[in-house]
């Protein structure tokens, strides 16, 4: 199969309203991604001052921070949280969406970089991805 100049497998089934399901995102949800990776990641938080600059275990352990404050002070017990800041977001249903989904796609983004050279037991990032899953399923079940 062939389609603008790309070439499929026979057996690729086209994306359709059949196979797929599709969000819209607030216009406000790029600044909200923005802000996450710059608190992660630029040392926009108030974790370390510069960003983070070198591969090092050190720049592991202080994403891994920033990631685990953002996540606890944000998301978790909603602070710094206002509304008004974001005029298109109509709900604080679809704020949480938008502040799990940036924070997801930083985590994605990064992934290569700090993922996996930091000290922090195994067991920290799990439980963090377990409440990370615990929130993503509270929000799933508002929408």
């Amino acid at each position: 199969v062939s389609t603008n100049g790309l070439n499929f497998p026979p057996d690729t089934i086209a994306i359709g309203c059949d196979n797929a399901h599709m969000i819209w995102l607030p216009g406000d949800y790029d600044c909200i991604e923005e802000k996450i990776y710059n608190y992660c990641v630029n040392g926009g938080g108030d974790i370390f001052s510069s960003g983070l600059r070198f591969i090092t275990t050190h720049s592991g352990n202080k994403f891994w921070e920033a990631v685990f404050a953002y996540f606890l002070k944000t998301i978790v017990k909603g602070r710094h949280l206002f509304l008004e800041d974001f005029p298109t977001i109509p709900n604080k249903d679809s704020l949480q969406l938008c502040l799990l989904l940036g924070l997801t796609r930083t985590l994605i983004e990064s992934a290569e970089d700090f993922f996996l050279d930091h000290e922090y037991p195994m067991t920290d990032i799990k439980d963090f991805f377990d409440a990370l899953s615990i929130q993503w399923r509270k929000v799933c079940s508002n929408l």
